[in-house]
């Protein structure tokens, strides 16, 4: 019995060897079929050749992102709040509500002291109260987020309270400063002052227009015995650090007015533990 061919490579084979007679199939009498070329999609063959990897791209830091001085301890946002920021604070801050709150902040000349040495004006203010508080409030976080010194929340966040923000006036005619060297809050402390975890200090004038001397130092790695180095930064921006961890001061401004607005970030959990760790090494 034949067997009828189908189509392709054997097809062909088979009808070659076919011959005519009286019992041919028809199908298989026609004249041969010129085999259509199969037809092959071209694909690009992967190279055998080492192809060099392009060099890594250098991470560009995020958009505002503060500069880290002083070994990572200190943080400075440039250009933190805008001039928007800026005319609202003064408005503010010159009404007389404030006005009255001034008071002549002096410490004298003592070793007694935490702050030891200081001349200026300063009133007390409530941080909600102030215009751009809120975006104080994300400072904070960018630098918690940086040394992890507020306690988590549970789930996410972490826990904080604000004390009253600070404005200070150093007046060149009084040549107000805050010369002795200090640090904001006192590990292992128990005054209200050691539970501060973090500080915001903001510049509201700008150095050499509004104001001369005057200039913010850093001592590192701690006083005494430490690198001095005073702080390049411009009207509307914002120095962060750790509260017991880094010495400063303000040199005698000699001519305008310096002022700056200074907010503490408050550990709530600090004084009872700090309580609890002096009660059982047996401090009084």
């Amino acid at each position: 019995a034949l067997r009828h061919a189908g189509s392709g490579e054997g097809a062909g084979r088979r009808r070659a060897a076919h011959t005519k007679g009286p019992h041919c199939c028809p199908e298989h009498c026609l004249p041969a079929r010129r085999a259509r070329p199969r037809m092959r999609t071209k694909t690009a063959r992967t190279s055998t050749k080492a192809v060099a990897k392009p060099a890594p791209q250098r991470q560009q830091p995020p958009k505002n992102a503060p500069l880290s001085l002083y070994d990572g301890r200190v943080l400075h946002f440039r250009n933190a709040l805008n001039s928007n920021d800026l005319a609202a604070l003064d408005e503010y801050l010159n009404s007389p509500a404030v006005r009255q709150e001034l008071f002549d902040a002096v410490l004298h000349d003592s070793t007694d002291t935490q702050y030891g040495s200081r001349k200026c004006d300063a009133a007390w203010l409530k941080l909600q109260n102030l215009p751009a508080h809120r975006k104080l409030r994300k400072l904070v976080k960018a630098s918690n987020d940086r040394w992890h010194l507020l306690p988590k929340k549970n789930g996410s966040g972490f826990r904080c309270e604000y004390e009253d923000a600070q404005y200070t006036e150093y007046r060149g005619d009084r040549e107000a400063h805050f010369k002795q060297w200090h640090l904001d809050a006192h590990e292992g402390g128990e005054d209200a002052e050691d539970a501060r975890a973090i500080t915001l200090v903001v510049l509201l004038t700008e150095p050499g227009v509004d104001f001369q001397g005057g200039d913010f130092e850093v001592m590192r790695p701690q006083w005494p015995g430490g690198v001095a180095s005073a702080v390049d930064w411009r009207r509307g921006d914002v120095i962060a650090f750790p509260a017991c961890e880094v010495w400063h001061r303000v040199l005698p401004t000699t001519r305008g007015i310096r002022r700056t607005l200074v907010v503490w970030a408050k550990d709530p959990t600090a004084l009872a533990r700090n309580a609890e760790a002096n009660f059982e090494k047996g401090y009084d």
